[in-house]
């Protein structure tokens, strides 16, 4: 089984995972191949992880750049991240394929709304062809965690981690785009739903 979540920034799916780990045999896959306190050591795993899914799957790794080149981002730094993101996480997947259950806090779904939170028009429609040719890398179950706004709101002002999210630092000077984190959260749930073979909502506050 392949529990996977999605939820904006602040909607606890790290410490949902937690809990969930506590009470049986899964395994966190970003754990062990990627998170790390050191933001240089997490960035090195990024690397690592997109350079092993590149050698295990050369023409997938080629056909999902051109798929992110075509879309249309603020600048390139932010299209080479949202690429690299992307890629390590399908690398951790790559990797996670020996073992029986997992969950991961950040699968596919949940770098779509990266992706989509942070090309020019934010508009989900742009991204068909590449959810479609992302199917196969969907997990099992999908968890959508969804609550208060106001809530989420102050998770994230009080959060000290400002290596994070880009929503993370843009609700600092415009409160209004936390709706559109939602608004996207929303809209990839609707829109990828059917690749799962479950799927639940859970309000948190």
């Amino acid at each position: 089984m392949k529990i996977e979540l999605l939820g904006i920034p602040g909607s606890g799916k790290t410490t949902w995972v937690e809990s969930y780990l506590n009470s049986s045999g899964a395994v966190a896959p970003l754990e062990i191949y990627l998170y790390s306190h050191s933001r240089i050591i997490r960035n090195l795993n990024k690397l690592s992880l997109s350079i092993y899914f590149f050698k295990r799957e050369r023409s997938q790794f080629l056909k999902f750049w051109k798929l992110i080149n075509q879309l249309t981002f603020p600048t390139f730094k932010i299209k080479i991240k949202m690429f690299v993101y992307l890629i390590s996480t399908l690398g951790v997947l790559s990797k996670s394929e020996k073992f029986d259950d997992i969950v991961i806090d950040e699968g596919i779904s949940q770098v779509l709304w990266g992706i989509c939170y942070n090309i020019s028009d934010r508009k989900l429609d742009n991204l068909n062809n590449l959810i479609a040719e992302l199917s196969p890398y969907f997990g099992s179950h999908l968890i959508f965690l969804n609550g208060d706004k106001e809530v989420i709101y102050k998770r994230l002002i009080a959060r000290d981690t400002w290596g994070g999210s880009e929503l993370q630092h843009d609700i600092v000077e415009n409160k209004e785009l936390l709706d559109t984190g939602i608004k996207i959260a929303d809209q990839i749930f609707e829109r990828v739903s059917l690749y799962f073979e479950s799927v639940e909502v859970k309000l948190v506050g």
